[in-house]
């Protein structure tokens, strides 16, 4: 079951501007970029923290009109879930629609005319693109999204795509949020590009592919016979992998994306034989990599490597999740 939540009386609109009714789009084109649209949401949500189920559907199209409707939605538990609203908002934010003139993509990438190689680190964590009075300041996690390159690529394309592609038939695209059910065409608020933005998105996104791999530092952690408790709404884990506890209180710890490489404890959960429930708990060889960009930027992957132990919730009662922990780190 899905609840509705963050754009309950709101929504996301991908408008193509100046297209003359009579004329039309090619379909193929136009779905091409609702696709990419979907996407870029999607990736960009999941680089916000975003960790639950997520749906994008779409409104139905008004007569006359080139004009896409997206309505985003969580999942119950997802909806209950603080992290995961902030993460939604913080998605819309980091690619420039929740005002007009928001330091997200569309201004940073514009201030540096798509060379977004080109920032300083500033001493409080923030990043600055550009110099003077054109310089736009943003926040780590939108400097992490503007790195990397799919959604540079995406960006670029549901952004100017359009009105290079489809022959002038596309004047200017539209992306920005709206109060359900309102008129506005977003030619206050959101972003707006045109063909003139062609040449400083096309830099942009072969700037962000052309990142070394060899500018990342890497450290690999084998951390072995830990306690894990599955974390409600990730039990299913196929899309995007398990998420995980470690530790009580204020010093727990949840792994997200978790894949599990155990061969043998995957077909038992593949026939049923497991079933993770709350109150589970999973004793394992997790390995954990750490990536760290020379721009400062960081990832973290997570692997379960081998599954020693499995409790589940009645044959953990006995003990609680505190003793397992002490247990651990005494064999460590």
């Amino acid at each position: 079951m899905l609840g509705r939540f963050v754009l309950e009386r709101r929504e996301v609109v991908y408008r193509l501007g100046g297209v003359d009714p009579e004329e039309g789009v090619d379909v193929y084109e136009l779905v091409k970029y609702l696709n990419k649209f979907d996407d870029l949401v999607r990736l960009t949500v999941r680089e916000a923290g975003y960790d639950g189920d997520l749906q994008i559907r779409v409104r139905p199209f008004k007569e006359g009109s080139f004009l896409t409707e997206f309505v985003i939605e969580g999942g119950l538990v997802d909806f209950l879930n603080s992290d995961n609203v902030d993460a939604v908002l913080k998605a819309l934010e980091i690619l420039g629609l929740v005002k007009l003139g928001a330091s997200g993509i569309p201004r940073a990438v514009r201030a540096v005319r798509g060379l977004t190689d080109k920032y300083r680190k500033n001493d409080d964590g923030t990043f600055t693109y550009g110099s003077g009075d054109d310089s736009v300041t943003v926040d780590a996690q939108t400097h992490s999204a503007m790195q990397n390159p799919k959604i540079a690529e995406l960006y670029s394309s549901v952004a100017v795509g359009p009105v290079s592609e489809f022959n002038g038939v596309v004047q200017q695209v539209n992306i920005y949020m709206r109060d359900r059910g309102s008129e506005d065409e977003g030619l206050s608020s959101g972003a707006t590009f045109t063909r003139e933005d062609s040449a400083d998105f096309a830099t942009y996104t072969k700037t962000a592919a052309a990142v070394d791999e060899l500018e990342y530092k890497e450290r690999v952690l084998v951390n072995k016979g830990i306690w894990l408790r599955p974390v409600s709404g990730s039990y299913g884990g196929a899309e995007r992998g398990y998420s995980f506890s470690f530790g009580v209180g204020e010093d727990a710890t949840t792994y997200k994306q978790v894949r599990i490489e155990d061969e043998e404890f995957l077909d038992r959960l593949a026939t049923g034989e497991v079933r993770f429930t709350a109150g589970d708990l999973l004793q394992a060889n997790l390995e954990v990599t750490e990536r760290e960009h020379k721009s400062g930027a960081k990832k973290a992957s997570y692997k379960i490597l081998k599954v020693v132990d499995y409790r589940p919730l009645e044959s953990s009662r006995q003990r609680t999740f505190a003793d397992y922990i002490k247990e651990t780190r005494g064999n460590s």
